[in-house]
């Protein structure tokens, strides 16, 4: 079950240098989220995606992901998979989820 996000994302490379200032998501699940950026990365790509999410507490997530697929298009989407959620964050997202589509019902 994915939920529309729109929030700023930062993008490191998993040795900590940055790879994107910032992109934008377009929704979140708990396997992954879907994320507008500038310039294309390959399929296989590992990131570290530092965000928060709205009405959340302040601590950030940095999350271990790769590159499950990539589109070019007037922009560039890709799709993002997250790489051994801790049971914390899991359960962050799950809630923002949760909330965001009981306001939808």
């Amino acid at each position: 079950v994915r939920c529309s996000l729109i929030t700023d994302i930062e993008l490191f490379d998993p040795s900590g240098g940055k790879i994107e200032n910032k992109c934008l998501s377009a929704d979140i699940g708990v396997k992954g989220m879907k994320l507008f950026i500038e310039n294309i990365l390959e399929v296989g790509t590992a990131l570290v995606l530092k965000f928060n999410l709205p009405d959340d507490n302040p601590e950030f997530f940095n999350l271990n992901s790769k590159v499950v697929w990539a589109r070019k298009r007037s922009n560039t989407v890709l799709g993002v998979l997250f790489k051994k959620l801790s049971d914390r964050d899991l359960n962050r997202i799950v809630r923002y989820v949760e909330s965001v589509l009981a306001k939808k019902s």
